[in-house]
Formats: structure tokens, C-alpha cells, sequence
């Protein structure tokens, strides 16, 4: 079964994971982190007065999330510096960014796929006189078989009518296809937007010296 770019980086996130956790287990914050990410989640717009389901709804769940993200951050990053071991601290640090490198390359990827199959979408039944040609020859020789010259006239007639119905056709399933391919891309190009506009949870500078750096996070 082929693989997706998805795949490769759901793969990629996998075997980074294993490894952080590993590490965590190594500095002994382990149980720490793991609550920290597991915080409990309270969607706080769901009991606002703000109706549910609108625009105003999506924008403080999204304000909801945000929040909760910036509190996972705050905590990991606080675990991550009382790490006595420098060197494991940075090791960590490292292994963080490049999970969240994989994250953020699932979206594009995920973005990118999207296009090319906008693409693929603008040529869906683009050869329908192929099959509309098939059959309109098999009515002019069937009817010319039975009833000779009128009948092949018939059959002339009835095929283009026939060729009509499957370029309609045809055009209604681009149409369609086009516009499911551009809703998917919208969709994944706002995400991907979102995802990418989000900060590390830590610096490339954190990274080399392992000390935190000012008016980060």
C-alpha cells in the first residue's frame, strides 16, 4: 500500500516521541510531563452567553485552545529548565523542535496534497467524447444493422443526444469534484496557517545553550 508525505511524518513524530519520552524518563520528569500535557481541557466558551455553533462560538474556542496550549507550554518549558543535567536539558530542547518540525510539516503536507488534488479535480471527465464516440458509433451500426439507412439516421440522432447526456454529465461531476478539491484546500490551507503561525515551545538559541532565553514565552 503506498505511502502518503502524512505517513511519513506521523512515522517521524512516532519515533521522536519515543525518544522524548524516553529522555524524560532519564531526567526523572516523566510523570511531570505527562500531566502537564494531559491537562484537562475546560471549554469555557461552551458556557458563555454567546451562542453556541456561531462565528463568536468558533473564535472563543479557538481563544479556549489557545490558552490551554500557552498553559502546556508554560509548564513543559518549566520541567524542561530544572533539569540539573545541561546537556540531557538540550538534548531535549533538540528532540522538542523536531517533533514540532514533523508536526508542522504533516500540515503542509497535508496543505500540498490538497492542491494537487484541486488539480487532478480539473480533469475529471475531461475525455467524456471518448465514451460519448464509443457509443454513438455502436447506435449508428445497430441501427443501420436492423433498419438500414433510416436506421443509421435514427442512430445519428440518438447519438447525439446520447453524447450531449454524457458531456452534461461529465461537466457535473467536474464541477463537483472541483468544488469538493477547493473546499479541502481551503480548509487545509487555513490549518496549516493556524499550525504554522504557533511558536516553538523553545528557541533555536534554547536549543544550543539550554538556558532560557528572555521575553520567551
Amino acid at each position: 500500500m503506498p505511502t502518503t508525505s502524512q505517513d511519513k511524518y506521523d512515522a517521524e513524530m512516532r519515533d521522536i516521541g519515543k525518544e522524548i519520552s524516553e529522555l524524560e524518563a532519564r531526567a526523572g520528569i516523566a510523570a511531570d510531563t505527562k500531566n502537564a500535557r494531559e491537562d484537562s481541557f475546560f471549554p469555557r466558551h461552551v458556557f458563555s452567553d454567546t451562542p453556541l455553533f456561531t462565528e463568536a462560538s468558533f473564535r472563543e474556542g479557538e481563544e479556549d485552545f489557545a490558552r490551554e496550549r500557552a498553559s502546556i507550554t508554560r509548564k513543559i518549558r518549566h520541567l524542561y529548565f530544572s533539569i540539573p543535567d545541561v546537556e540531557l536539558r538540550k538534548l531535549l530542547i533538540e528532540k522538542d523542535r523536531a517533533y514540532t518540525d514533523a508536526h508542522r510539516n504533516w500540515f503542509v503536507a497535508s496543505r500540498d496534497d490538497a492542491q494537487q488534488a484541486l488539480t487532478h479535480a480539473h480533469s475529471v471527465r475531461r475525455h467524456w467524447w471518448g465514451s460519448a464516440a464509443f457509443y454513438g458509433v455502436l447506435l449508428v451500426l445497430g441501427g443501420y444493422f436492423f433498419f438500414k439507412i433510416p436506421g443509421a439516421l435514427a442512430g445519428v440522432v440518438a447519438a447525439f443526444f446520447l453524447g450531449r447526456g454524457i458531456e452534461e454529465k461529465a461537466r457535473q461531476t467536474r464541477e463537483d469534484a472541483i468544488k469538493r478539491a477547493q473546499e479541502n484546500l481551503s480548509s487545509a490551507g487555513k490549518t496549516a496557517e493556524e499550525v504554522l503561525s504557533r511558536a516553538y515551545t523553545f528557541t533555536r538559541r534554547e536549543k544550543f545553550t539550554g538556558t532560557p532565553e528572555e521575553n520567551s514565552h
